[in-house]
């Protein structure tokens, strides 16, 4: 898609993403739409690890550090548009 306002990808996670520390978002959200299996989500700053499954919609808001641990795919799309560039990993 060639929309700043949004995009849309299909993700598969198989493990701990990030490998350390945690990711973020600087200019959007990412809304996710878990597809098949499950796992976990760690915020930084947050004292609860929220798990999730099939079915499952976790939003997370721009500037928010977090990672994820399992097996999983999800449909994610993202507002404004992601682009790689304000995408970053932290400790």
């Amino acid at each position: 898609m060639t929309d700043a306002d949004i995009n849309v990808a299909v993700i598969k996670i198989n493990g701990r993403s990030p490998k350390v520390g945690y990711q973020t978002n600087t200019a959007c959200k990412e809304l996710l739409y878990i597809i098949s299996g499950s796992g976990t989500l760690e915020v930084k700053g947050k004292d609860e690890i929220i798990d999730f499954k099939i079915g499952d919609v976790i939003l997370l808001d721009k500037n928010e550090c977090y990672a994820f641990e399992g097996e999983f795919e999800a449909c994610v799309p993202c507002t404004p548009a992601w682009t790689s560039e304000q995408h970053k990993y932290v400790d």
